[in-house]
């Protein structure tokens, strides 16, 4: 895992949860998602 400056901190996933209300199962860890989502939308890759 590597660490970019748009790698949620605690609190923040704690937030984004809270309005996402996350209870899927899923293969891979929504935090990993949220994390490549706000990279793509940063550097435009």
């Amino acid at each position: 895992m590597t660490n970019y400056s748009t790698k949620l901190t605690g609190s923040q996933y704690a937030a984004m949860i809270q309005i996402i209300g996350d209870i899927r199962k899923r293969k891979h860890p929504l935090r990993e998602i949220l994390n490549a989502v706000f990279y793509l939308l940063k550097t435009g890759c």
